[in-house]
């Protein structure tokens, strides 16, 4: 198999899924995630905790690999005025103009390494 980075587990005919080995020459990867909803703090804690818990509680168990869990970020976009019940159209729109964004290419802080914005 060769240097790749698979899922441990084959899939039904012994594929072992698609190669991530790619994310190792990067500095850092992850998940930009936008709050839409704000009816309540304690459940957006409890979603957002538990959720990032459960990724990293998954590539652990998949993955051998320890850098793919220290590059990840969680980077938590929390406006309340552009984002309360904003719609899909609109956080496609914010994400493509982030993506070409000074921000979206910056290099992480230490204190990006974890969840931010929350």
């Amino acid at each position: 198999m060769g240097s790749g980075l698979y899922h441990k587990y084959p899939y039904g005919d012994g594929v072992l899924g698609e190669d991530v080995s790619w994310l190792r020459q990067a500095p850092h990867w992850g998940f930009l995630i936008y709050r839409c909803d704000y009816r309540s703090d304690d459940a957006w804690k409890t979603f957002i905790n538990g959720w990032s818990s459960r990724v990293k509680s998954y590539l652990n168990e998949q993955y051998d690999d320890a850098d793919l869990v220290r590059k990840l970020l969680f980077t938590v976009k929390d406006d309340r005025s552009t984002l309360n019940n904003a719609t899909i159209e609109r956080v496609h729109k914010l994400f493509s103009e982030w993506r070409r964004s000074e921000e979206a290419h910056a290099k992480p802080q230490a204190t990006d390494m974890s969840l931010s914005g929350i």
